[in-house]
Order: structure tokens, then sequence, then C-alpha cells
């Protein structure tokens, strides 16, 4: 039988905080009409306690929209609920759109139904939100859901090989994100409160020196011409007559840079010569954005970045504090939200941790971890954490892509051989590690001469040379060109290497258009990123299935492995201390693998290796 439920809780946290009840619980069985069960009144509460066990018990398959929400509290209430379907993971298999899309109310409305609303936005003194029909909001939504699940089933399986993803990566990493939001993280506090501080002393010197170094400015907008004295105290009036035609300002006030003032970063690169903008405001402005900064090789956009880099890490601290109620931090990672299948995560977002600086990095793209935050994420006393980067993986997909395509196997042959595929890559591009590292994933996500450039230290003129040289000895643009010529033929539609959807529809636009170049490079983007992100939770699956089917690795009913965290190509894992080895050399088995990218003809092997520590830091440092 299908069992279509839904719950209504007292709040968000009922995941993982077993304070927070179940208020309402309603469900439908295959087609008879939905009931709603009061789950707080003892014969309701009784009454639905006996069918979800007899459900559960049968191995009926439950039928939830967001059941990372919906199985998690229902588990923390006692019903062991495993066998299930989702709605929403459905609808992200069938189109890879941000998380808006795929909320019940507008797939209710794609499928034909109406969701239920209440007006939460209400300021009246009286207003009570648990007054509400909770009864019929309640099963509107077992309804809607039942709606939708048929709707979006009639889709799915018309794409046999989506729905083998669907069935066997997607929906099965649902698991992942559970263990995750149940399981947190122990955090040390004190450090990060320690961090904080040094974080805002430094951003002053930063922005003392940016000040410094602009000088002082007209507090208004100005034509800026060389023959132009402004005053040298701020707050001062300056006066100057116009002589020869040369415009000057009465009465005009100066003070010192604002570094996030686009009108007075403009002031300041006019004033040293530069004009030469990469990007304009829809006001015709110049743009000082991230992206463009990268492309401006000028010594001020990287202050800026700099200091732009420094905002993100204050930024990014506090919300590290904020641990529930057994002391640990949860982040609500988000499945179902980008184009390309990689994770995002809110509350805080770790998705923004810097990237760990490791020798010889001259500067990275991301804001590098000079603060060391992952010594903050902590095992706790008894445990260890283990952890596992695949950091090449993007790399790994294009030398199989490159092969499978075009029969090219410089990059396969070096990742067979266990070389740095780095420094291979360098070699043959002719330029420093660093800058081999810098370029490739600039061509894979996209970024020109400008931005490697800016972030390498070399100049704009050695970027295009290295560029040339890529183009002329790897034909990563051949393959570009395939794919998008690929994509056009199917509608903007292309699947990534485990055969999940991708969509960049942009390319139907004309070809002049910036719809199409910014599709040009979603393409490549979006296949190589997915692919990897998919592969990432292939992998996470093949874990989790092992550890959860080996009972020698349980403990009092509790598996000794615990996934906490997935971030960027980082994955997470807290075991015992006496476990800890062991669980490096089962991790480090299960994530090197030969299968997933091969061919009759072929295999690109995939390697990850785990170490442990008492702190993530640590662990990385291990592995570098």
């Amino acid at each position: 039988m299908l069992i279509f439920c839904d719950i209504e809780t007292e709040g968000l946290d009922s995941t993982f905080d077993p304070s927070v009840k179940i208020t309402r619980i309603g469900i439908a069985i295959d087609d008879e009409p939905a009931v709603s069960f009061d789950f707080g009144d003892v014969k309701e509460g009784g009454q639905i306690t006996f069918f979800l066990e007899k459900y559960i018990t049968n191995n009926d398959i439950f039928i939830f929209h967001n059941s990372a929400f919906d199985v998690t509290t229902l588990r923390l209430n006692g019903f062991n609920i495993v066998n299930y379907e989702d709605t929403m993971c459905m609808s992200y298999c069938l189109n890879p759109a941000p998380l808006q899309f795929h909320s019940l109310a507008n797939l209710a409305a794609l499928a034909g139904g109406e969701k239920t609303h209440f007006d939460f936005n209400t300021t009246s003194d009286d207003y009570d939100e648990w007054a509400l029909d909770l009864t019929a909001y309640n099963i509107n939504d077992v309804e809607i859901t039942r709606k939708v699940y048929w709707y979006l089933q009639e889709q799915l399986v018309k794409d046999q090989e989506l729905y083998d993803y669907y069935l066997g990566v997607e929906l099965p990493y649902i698991e992942c994100i559970i263990d995750m939001l149940r399981n947190g993280v122990s955090m040390d506090i004190p450090t990060l409160e320690r961090m904080h501080i040094g974080l805002t002393a430094d951003r002053e010197v930063k922005v003392r020196n940016l000040e410094l170094y602009g000088g002082l400015l007209p507090d208004k907008e100005v034509n800026y011409s060389k023959n132009v004295l402004f005053s040298a105290k701020p707050l001062q009036l300056v006066g100057y007559n116009k002589k020869n035609g040369v415009v000057t300002y009465d009465h005009c006030t100066v003070k010192p840079f604002n570094p996030n003032s686009g009108d007075q970063l403009e002031a300041v690169f006019l004033r040293e010569g530069y004009t030469d903008f990469p990007n304009y405001t829809a006001t015709g402005k110049p743009s000082f954005n991230r992206e463009s900064l990268e492309e401006i090789p000028h010594p001020l956009a990287r202050k800026i970045i700099e200091l732009k880099d420094l905002d993100a890490v204050l930024k990014f601290v506090p919300p590290l504090m904020e641990v529930s109620f057994d002391g640990r931090l949860r982040t609500h990672f988000k499945q179902f939200n980008t184009v390309t299948g990689r994770l995002s995560s809110a509350s805080p977002n770790l998705q923004n941790m810097p990237a760990q600086k490791k020798a010889g990095d001259v500067y990275s793209y991301r804001a590098d971890d000079a603060y060391n935050i992952r010594k903050c994420f902590i095992a706790p006393e008894g445990y260890s954490l283990v952890v596992g980067d695949l950091n090449r993986i993007e790399l790994v997909v294009l030398a199989y892509y490159l092969e499978l395509v075009l029969g090219f196997t410089g990059m396969s042959d070096a990742v067979r051989a266990g070389e740095d595929l780095h420094q291979t890559n360098a070699n043959l591009w002719q330029c420093e590690r660093r800058v081999a590292k810098t370029v490739i994933f600039c061509l894979v996500y996209g970024g020109g001469a400008n931005k490697i450039a800016h972030i390498t230290g070399i100049s704009v003129k050695e970027a295009k040379q290295v560029i040339k040289r890529i183009y002329d000895t790897t034909p990563i643009q051949e393959l570009k060109e395939k794919l998008i010529s690929h994509a056009r033929k199917k509608k903007g539609c292309f699947k990534d290497v485990l055969g999940r959807l991708l969509k960049a529809e942009g390319i139907l636009y004309d070809k002049q258009s910036k719809e199409y170049a910014r599709a040009e490079r979603q393409c490549f983007n979006y296949l190589i990123q997915g692919s990897a992100a998919s592969i990432f939770k292939h992998l996470q699956n093949d874990a989790r299935a092992l550890y959860q089917s080996d009972m020698a690795h349980y403990m009092i009913g509790v598996p000794v492995l615990k996934q906490l965290l997935q971030v960027h190509d980082e994955v997470v894992y807290e075991v015992p201390e006496w476990a800890a080895e062991d669980s490096c050399k089962v991790l480090t088995n299960i994530f090197t693998n030969d299968t997933i990218l091969s061919t009759d003809k072929f295999r690109v092997p995939i390697t990850c290796e785990f170490q442990f520590a008492q702190n993530w830091y640590d662990a990385k440092e291990k592995k570098s």
C-alpha cells in the first residue's frame, strides 16, 4: 500500500529536539480520503500510533513532501519509517531548479490542485496560529501530496535512466541529510569567541590601510580632472575658480575613502589612470562585485577583495556559536536547491567555509582560512573526527569526458598513474602548479585571463599565454563545443555521468545574446560540477549502506560511525577513538572507486584518502 503522510509540529526543531512536539498527523491510504489525527489527544494519538506501526511492520511505502523533515521527526517520536518516497525529490530530479520551485504549493498548481494557505503575517494582539483549523490544513497537505505524487510519477517513469537515478542516488541520499541533521557537530566555542575578536581587529587595520591608500575624496559625485585639487582636511570647504574651461568644485566637503562606496572606488581607479572596467551596472556605473573585481588587474582590486574575504569570514563565525540544546551545531542542509546538485545550507551556511590554505598557496579564490576555522569543529571526549576530501574530483570527471568524447588520454592516463594531476598539467602547460590549478578551475567554473592574473599574481599577458597553451595541448574547447551542440539539439537539456537531468535553457537563445553567453559557461560547469556532486552522493550512500548493514559496527543500537557534515568536496564523520583507524581504512576503500567513471574500454579511478584527528583541521592536515 501507499501511505500518503504529512505532519504538523510546534516548530522546525522537531527533527532533533524531542521537546518540540508533533501536533497532527495526516494520512491517506492509496485512493481513500485523507484523515487527520490530533497526536496530542490520548484517543486519536493512540489510533494513529497503531496505524503507523502497522504500516511500518507491513513494509508499506510512505509518501512525503520533504521527508527529511517528516521522517526525522517521526523517528524521534518512535516511528522507525524506512520505506518511503519524496515528492520534493521527484520534482528536483525532473527539474533541477531552486528550492522554491519544489514547494508543495507550486507543485500543486502544476498538478491541478490548490494548497491551503494561512496568513501568518497578522499583527493582531489576539492572534493565535494554533487556533487555526489545522485539521483542514493537514488533510489538504496530504491530498495535495497524493495528487502531486501521481503527477510526478507519470513523468518520471518515462525516463528510465532518470528514474533509476532518483531511486538509486537522490532518494537514498535523504538518509545522509537526516543523519547530519540529527547528529550535529561539537564546536569549540571559546576559540571561536577569541577568533571573532581577532577578526574584528584585523578588519579595522585593513579598513584604515585602505583609507590611507584612497586618501580624501569629495563627499559627492563629481567629474574628476587632474587639475582639480582637494582640501587636505576632512569636512573642510574647498573653493576654486573655473579657469580655462577646467571644472572645479565650490563648497565640496571631503572625507576619508570608503571602500564600500562604488562611486569612491571609481574615483580612486580613475585618479590612478585605470579606466578599463570589465562590467557595468544597469545605470552605467562600473560594477565592483566580487566577479568584476577579480577581472581588474590593479592592486586596489585585490585589496578590496581581501577585505570582502575578511568580511565574509567575520560574518561566518558568529552563527557557528549558535549551538542547539545539546551543545552541538546543526545546519539545515538543502538537498534540492542548486542546479548542479551540490548541497547548500543555511543557519549557518557552511558552504561559505573558507578554503584551507596549504603551503605554497599565494592567494585563494575564496577567502584563505587564515584563522583555521576547521580547528573549532571538534570531536567530543573519547571520539575522533574522520575526514575525507575529493578535492580533485572535478578534474577526474573532466579527464573521463575528454577520453569518452574525444579519445584524449593525457589527463586520464595521469589519473590512472596516480600522478599529481595539477603538477602534470603544470608541466604540460609550462607554468607553476598553483597557476595550473587556478587556470583549470577558472576554465571549468568561468573566468578569463584577468581573473586568473588577479588570483595568481601573474600578468594578464602570462595568463593568456597559459590559456593558449592549454587549448593547444588539451581539447577542452572542443569538448565544450560538442556539449553545447548536444544541449541545443535537446532543447537545453543534458545529463551528468550518473543520469541526472541538467538544464541550460539559455543555450536556445540567439548566439549574440547575453543569455546564450551565460548558458555556454553554464553547460560545461553544470556537466563537470553536477557529475562530481552526483558521484559524491553515490559514494556517501555506499558508505552509509555498509555501516548500516554491518551489525559488528553497532553499539547498543547506535551506529559507530556518524556522518556529521558534507561541505564542498569534504565529508566529516564522528567515530569512537578505538574505531577511528579502522574506519579510515574502510571509508578510503569505499570512496576509492574505479567503476563509476568507466566504460567497456577504459576506467578513470576516483580516489579519496580519509584521516582522523580531534578536529577537522588536523585531519585535513594529515592528508596534506
